[in-house]
């Protein structure tokens, strides 16, 4: 449209205005780029409701990879009932799930001497030349000396010795020091044992003196579950198969080794609140809509499809259940889910039915209800086969979300790259929008370069019309001229 006033028409007293070329020009355009900007819109809507599917089926990834990896229900824990000993699982494999009793009585210790009080540490330790042996763990040291050795020199000495470290220890302001000589590791086999000590180094040292055996190395002293034990260290990795433990101090404590179901529980609970959340999504888009107005998604047959086959996988049985086997579970219904009649999922109580004796040399049948939880932890094998086994229906669901959406770089079967089909999809929306953009972009300048000629042949038009309106008017002015002289 011209810009400012337009004098288009006065020459021919507004036959031809620019009004009119404003009003082909706005009825084009409603024809030819009206209906490309309404399909951008549409598409940009579509990318938008795809995006918005996607992430909820990536929340929904999350929790069915934690259902499906066989390491959930295998996750053990110790739980004591104080802290007076540590424990750390290194072998979820083979640690079993039990209860045991602890009684520390005595904890190991290490070997400590120390000198008597030292003044000076660069004195001569003796007169004369001498030695002395120590010895630990069944090795002897002999340390010579001579009246050139001073305390720091036997310091050094003693540091040579493996599994004995010896430092000064300042004891008072005024410079008075003890050497304190402590074995590295716990236990009886690393006592040390000072001999063939002269009368003057004994004078000297006072290591032959009780006062000075700071503490005698001692052996771990405990029960377990009322047996005996002894061992040279305070860290335990040979008395639990598969569990280290560490003893901080003396005293009973309990312990309880059991899967920790916080991981399968939170998994199980969220799965089916990501997996409402997508169905609220997907009806969303289906409800709500103005007379006449098409669902942005109907037509999309990768969502379409895709919500089927989750769908599908998800209520299917499980080809790897044992039919004969009541302990083997055969679907989700099984395994602590429901189906509400509004299409939701739900949680459930799980029903086992069992045979007890009856006191009469028969049996009677007994049902009893557990949560997930309770199960899991106390029957953790059947759930890790049910979710991650041959057939599992689960598994099956984490396949169709593979191929929906791109987490954690999936590969096909071929071990290549998988997209995705969403991703896929959310790609062509956004270079559809491109060309749709680059589409309206060369139907404006199209539409603009054509009424511009349009506006310069109808100026051109108009003079011409004004030029024959002055010439008519000057020949009906001298007809009437004529007319009047008559």
């Amino acid at each position: 449209m011209a810009e400012g006033l337009s004098l288009l028409g006065l020459g021919s007293d507004n036959a031809l205005n620019q009004d009119m070329i404003d009003k082909l020009k706005a009825n084009e355009e409603t024809v030819r780029i009206k209906p490309v900007e309404y399909q951008k819109e549409v598409a940009l809507k579509q990318k938008e409701a795809v995006e918005n599917i996607s992430t909820k089926i990536e929340d929904i990834h999350k929790w069915v990879k934690i259902l499906t990896n066989e390491e959930t229900y295998n996750n053990k824990e110790v739980y004591t009932s104080s802290s007076i000993i540590g424990f750390e699982i290194q072998d979820m494999d083979n640690v079993s799930q039990t209860t045991y009793e602890m009684d520390v009585t005595e904890m190991a210790k290490k070997d400590i001497y120390q000198t008597n009080i030292l003044t000076n540490l660069e004195d001569p330790i003796t007169n004369v030349d001498t030695s002395m042996t120590v010895t630990i763990n069944g090795k002897e040291t002999i340390i010579d000396l001579s009246p050139s050795s001073t305390y720091l020199d036997l310091k050094e000495e003693i540091n040579q010795i493996d599994g004995i470290s010896a430092a000064f220890v300042k004891v008072t302001d005024s410079g008075e020091y003890r050497l304190k000589i402590t074995s590295e590791v716990e236990g009886t086999n690393n006592a040390i044992v000072f001999s063939n000590v002269s009368s003057e180094l004994e004078t000297n040292l006072g290591l032959g003196e009780s006062v000075n055996h700071l503490l005698s190395a001692t052996n771990l002293q405990m029960t377990l579950d009322g047996v005996a034990i002894e061992r040279q260290t305070n860290e335990v990795q040979d008395l639990i198969t598969g569990v280290k433990m560490t003893i901080y101090s003396e005293g009973e404590i309990e312990t309880q080794i059991k899967i920790n179901v916080t991981e399968p529980v939170e998994a199980h609970t969220n799965f089916i609140l990501e997996y409402n959340a997508l169905m609220e999504t997907i009806t969303g888009y289906k409800r709500d809509l103005e007379d006449g107005e098409r669902s942005v998604i109907l037509g999309i047959n990768e969502v379409t499809s895709g919500l089927r086959e989750i769908k599908n996988a998800l209520f299917s049985f499980n080809e790897g259940a044992d039919l004969d086997n009541p302990e083997e579970i055969k679907s989700i219904f099984q395994a602590g889910f429901d189906l509400k009649e509004s299409g939701d999922l739900s949680s459930k109580s799980i029903r086992k039915t069992y045979d007890i004796p009856d006191g009469l040399g028969g049996t009677t049948t007994h049902t009893e209800e557990f949560t997930f939880e309770q199960l899991v932890g106390s029957e953790p094998e059947r759930f890790r086969t049910f979710f991650s086994g041959e057939g599992s229906p689960m598994k099956d669901v984490l396949t169709v979300l593979n191929g929906l959406v791109n987490i954690d770089g999936n590969t096909d079967k071929s071990g290549n790259t998988n997209i995705g089909s969403f991703e896929g999809l959310i790609t062509k929306y956004t270079e559809g929008q491109t060309a749709y953009e680059e589409r309206i972009e060369e139907l404006q300048e199209k539409l603009d370069s054509q009424y511009e000629q349009m506006q310069t042949r109808y100026a051109q038009y108009d003079t011409i019309m004004s030029n024959m309106n002055s010439s008519f008017a000057s020949l009906e002015l001298i007809i009437a001229q004529s007319t009047s002289s008559n």
